[in-house]
């Protein structure tokens, strides 16, 4: 995690005159500040989350509090991306609240995260979304066949909950064969609007 955010930050022009440095680009190094306080934020959040790996939840577990959980107890996490998800979601199916697995070299940590199920009824393709309630997670989406729905969905579970070193960073680098399941894509949040967002999930349902 060091190295990639060393990775990250901008370089830093500075001029040495003798025994005295001085920073010459001062923007980058405001946006180098910035990085490393969210980083640090971040790994607080993962060391309050750290977790044995015999702790895992199973599949059947989520599934049965799927059929007790209300719209309110996503909401309460004042997601923007979540409660855009919930009006998305096909009535038809539950929402899954599952936990996700961050499995890096020696420790373990997981997130409480959702599957969201996006379909109409004229399309064979259901499109499977998991948004973490982590704000600074990509959101990950999948595109299935409405047949195997539950076939599927147990084994985007499965991966989700596996010792696959880094597998977000993974997915991203499309190094993950996933093709059993489906076709996969990531949608980052960044600074677009909660539209192109939302335009990204749903492209070439309709």
């Amino acid at each position: 995690m060091i190295k990639y955010i060393e990775r990250k930050l901008p370089k830093i022009r500075c001029q040495i005159n003798g025994n005295t440095l001085t920073v010459i680009d001062t923007v980058n190094l405001d946006n180098a500040f910035l990085m490393i306080v969210e980083y640090t934020k971040q790994q607080d959040y993962l060391k309050q989350n750290v977790i044995d790996k015999s702790n895992k939840i199973s599949f059947n577990t989520c599934l049965e509090k799927s059929k007790y959980l209300t719209d309110n107890e996503i909401k309460k996490y004042k997601s923007k991306y979540l409660n855009t998800l919930i009006s998305l979601q096909n009535k038809n199916y539950k929402i899954i609240p599952i936990i996700e697995t961050l499995t890096y070299k020696n420790m373990v940590y997981i997130e409480d995260a959702f599957i969201f199920t996006i379909c109409v009824k004229q399309n064979p393709i259901i499109r499977i979304i998991i948004e973490n309630i982590n704000p600074n997670r990509a959101t990950i989406v999948f595109n299935i066949i409405r047949n195997n729905y539950f076939e599927n969905v147990k084994k985007v579970f499965a991966f989700l909950n596996s010792d696959v070193i880094n597998k977000r960073q993974e997915l991203h680098n499309k190094s993950v064969d996933l093709s059993d399941i489906g076709t996969y894509y990531i949608v980052n949040h960044n600074d677009d609007s909660i539209h192109k967002w939302t335009f990204k999930l749903i492209k070439g349902m309709l």
